[in-house]
């Protein structure tokens, strides 16, 4: 984390082992003094844990603090999924990942704590749920994106040109979908 991002890398992993470190991630490519074209959270159950892990160390959470941990998580993914408006070196696609977990009414939603499992999706175009389905055909499992609302599930396509599941997906395939053709900086 010493100086400016490396250059002619195709993927930088920064290990976050306290909350702002990802301040500083955010600040470093805020810049725009980079190459990169998407940055990945993964995840954004674990990143909220680091948040918590700053407001109160190892002392038990109380309601204030809980408040304070739902500013601080909707701000940080705010603020990376702004970085497609930088002028200079544009991130165009920021991806959060979350695991899930099934709520009081049997929806599966991004697996947060408090009142950010019910605004996390409304920051983001796009909200999907990822799942294996057997394949008897190929001898296995193939991945599902569910990209609409369905029964039990938050899911969503602001864009709406993904259609209501993809099978096999890639941010590569999603975002010819999107946009057309991809034109990333570097042909990445």
């Amino acid at each position: 984390m010493q100086g400016p991002p490396p250059r002619g890398q195709e993927t930088v992993i920064v290990m976050v082992r306290d909350f702002p470190t990802l301040a500083l991630v955010f600040d470093r490519l805020n810049t725009g003094d980079h190459d990169f074209v998407s940055v990945c959270m993964d995840s954004v159950t674990e990143i909220q844990k680091r948040c918590i892990d700053n407001v109160t160390g190892t002392e038990q959470m109380r309601i204030q603090d809980w408040g304070t941990v739902l500013r601080e998580m909707e701000i940080l993914v705010r603020r990376f999924r702004d970085l497609w408006m930088h002028t200079i070196n544009p991130i165009p696609v920021t991806v959060f990942i979350t695991t899930t977990k099934i709520d009081e009414k049997g929806v599966f939603r991004p697996h947060v704590q408090g009142q950010l499992a019910l605004s996390l999706p409304y920051f983001v175009d796009v909200v999907g749920y990822l799942y294996t389905q057997s394949d008897p055909e190929a001898g296995g499992l193939k991945r599902h994106l569910l990209t609409q609302a369905a029964p039990g599930f938050i899911a969503k396509d602001r864009t709406d040109r993904l259609g209501y599941e993809i099978v096999d997906p890639s941010i590569a395939n999603m975002l010819d979908s999107i946009y057309g053709p991809a034109q990333l900086q570097g042909g990445q």
